[in-house]
């Protein structure tokens, strides 16, 4: 694991645990690997308040408060889910931070979703920002891409309005 990576998630939850606020995920396509990685630094239990792996429609609908014909409609892997999922997370859950994900890690296409897309959100305070990816690689390496990818948004996030402070 990179030392850059190990910093950022240590900077995550310094600054999370500083402010006493509350981080929340729910990953579909990551498969709880976003919450693994930030569990394994000493200090997680005090901000993570709730984590979900969501990968049913029926499972984003029942936890995340997201209508079934929205997910129908925009399809579940799409900038309109992921940014659901972070607002059903904020709401439901009143955390300070929800971090999401939704993607297609493969093998293989979901019908014209190619492999590797991935949405991630991320709501923080006043701000939802929803980014689309492509990763390029095996079902694992896209997860392990993706996660740390959303790390990196929310910990940029984070310490943009701490920096504005």
């Amino acid at each position: 694991m990179r030392v850059g990576l190990v910093d950022r998630r240590k900077s995550l939850i310094k600054l999370l645990k500083n402010r006493q606020e509350i981080l929340a995920t729910a990953e579909s396509c990551t498969g709880g690997m976003i919450a693994s990685l930030l569990i394994s630094i000493p200090g997680a239990s005090d901000v993570i308040k709730e984590s979900f792996v969501t990968y049913a429609e029926e499972t984003k609908s029942s936890l995340l408060d997201i209508d079934l014909s929205q997910i129908k409609r925009h399809g579940v892997v799409s900038y309109n889910t992921a940014e659901a999922m972070v607002r059903g997370l904020r709401e439901k859950y009143q955390c300070d931070l929800a971090i999401a994900s939704t993607g297609v890690a493969g093998p293989g296409n979901d019908g014209d979703i190619l492999q590797g897309t991935v949405y991630l959100a991320v709501s923080y305070r006043n701000l939802i920002k929803v980014q689309k990816f492509h990763f390029k690689g095996t079902r694992n390496l896209v997860r392990i891409q993706a996660s740390l990818k959303a790390i990196e948004l929310a910990n940029t996030i984070v310490e943009g309005f701490h920096s504005c402070e």
